[in-house]
């Protein structure tokens, strides 16, 4: 019994040692939609997680994954053929941090998306939103604008 005991605290303490490390970071936009993107990693111990980027001089953040090792974040509301830098935060319960940054570039918008005829202010740093509800025949689709008048989602 005194054996196992040790083990397990021996295990525990290699386990709580080891230092948080980001492994295997993939960033790729949805399917369905170029301004949604995936985020998939792995943490070498269990661990919680979140992704961070700058849009117009703000920084955004993607919802705090649940702790673990295998993580799927997902930022959505970016710009169509913009650079991006974002950085992937981890961090575990004995205090350890650690991140790691990864650059792309968003794709085109698909074709028929409609562009606004007016925007509601020029302001470059405004997270503000507009939707729009579209309705073409048979085709339903539904946008959302930033204050600029650039798309920020669609579906």
């Amino acid at each position: 019994m005194t054996r196992i005991i040790l083990l397990l605290f021996c295990l525990h303490t290699l386990h709580a040692g080891a230092q948080l490390l980001i492994t295997d970071l993939q960033v790729e936009a949805q399917s369905d939609n170029v301004l949604r993107y995936e985020i998939d990693l792995q943490t070498n111990v269990p661990a919680r997680t979140y992704a961070a980027f700058e849009q117009n001089g703000q920084i955004r953040h993607s919802s705090i994954s649940a702790t673990g090792v295998d993580h799927q974040l997902t930022v959505y509301g970016l710009l169509a053929e913009t650079d991006y830098e974002l950085t992937v935060h981890a961090f575990d319960p004995s205090g350890q941090t650690t991140q790691q940054t990864v650059e792309f570039t968003t794709g085109s918008l698909p074709a028929g998306l409609v562009q606004p005829a007016a925007t509601l202010g020029t302001s470059v740093d405004s997270l503000d939103f507009v939707s729009m509800d579209v309705l073409f025949g048979n085709n339903q689709q539904v946008q959302i604008f930033d204050r600029n008048g650039r798309t920020v989602w669609y579906q």
